[in-house]
């Protein structure tokens, strides 16, 4: 499920970084694990698909890949745009604005990424993904668990099912998809956590975005309590704790044997 692009526009104004220390802190673990099945970026065309901010697509950069980068959010494009003029990496990096089921296959890349993105939610867009790429993908996203206290009362309260649709697929899910196609992978599986500190209006704002993402409408009374129940010395700390997992796939058998 992917949403409108005024949703991600207003995601952008506060979506970190590439250089975010929670952020980098994932994604540099993620990039030495694929380096440790063997992947060079350097010189590798490479699709990042629902890129954001550049969070990941800017580190390939550095790495000296050829990156293209897409995602359907001016706002997140801006970000990204900036930080790599800031980094002198526009050579390297390509930006279009485009939904993944929009956007237009021309070529096919030695790598293509999809990095804890919603633009990968139901298995055809895992079909477009695999014919992407004429070698290998990376995908990193959601393990068994991750937990909000902030939000499950959030969401708790203004009575969400349980299960609800959004988000990209579960790494599970992608990997079971990829034997029915009988194609190669290696993955493994990691812990994270981080904590992000609010003003009560900044909570108010994330709780919002949030119950949008759900297509669920805040009701203030309701958020104003949980808040209020969060906050300390007049700021409002939420942390979250997960399990996230990685997966290389290739398009040759065997190049990446199934292990953990």
């Amino acid at each position: 499920m992917e949403f409108n692009h005024s949703f991600w526009d207003t995601m952008a104004e506060r979506y970190p970084h590439y250089d975010d220390p929670a952020m980098q802190k994932d994604v540099q673990r993620v990039l030495a694990w694929a380096k440790s099945q063997g992947i060079d970026f350097s010189d590798r065309s490479l699709l990042d698909i629902g890129c954001g901010t550049g969070t990941v697509s800017i580190p390939l950069a550095l790495e000296k890949a050829r990156v293209t980068a897409i995602d359907l959010s001016r706002g997140m494009l801006n970000a990204l745009q900036s930080d790599a003029e800031a980094l002198k990496l526009c050579a390297n990096l390509k930006s279009y604005q485009s939904d993944w089921e929009s956007f237009p296959l021309t070529q096919t890349f030695d790598i293509v990424l999809a990095s804890m993105t919603p633009a990968i939610s139901q298995e055809t867009h895992i079909d477009k993904m695999l014919n992407a790429t004429h070698a290998m993908g990376l995908y990193v996203g959601w393990g068994r668990y991750k937990t909000n206290a902030f939000l499950e009362a959030l969401m708790q309260a203004h009575d969400a099912p349980e299960k609800m649709s959004g988000g990209c697929i579960k790494v599970a899910d992608f990997m079971h998809y990829l034997d029915t196609k009988e194609l190669a992978y290696s993955y493994e599986f990691f812990t994270t956590s981080w904590e992000e500190t609010y003003t009560y209006d900044e909570a108010k704002t994330y709780a919002a975005e949030q119950l949008a993402r759900k297509n669920l409408l805040p009701d203030e009374r309701k958020v104003d309590a949980i808040i209020r129940d969060f906050m300390h010395d007049e700021t409002v700390k939420i942390e979250t704790q997960a399990e996230k997992g990685m997966v290389l796939f290739s398009k040759y058998p065997s190049s990446c044997p199934k292990h953990t």
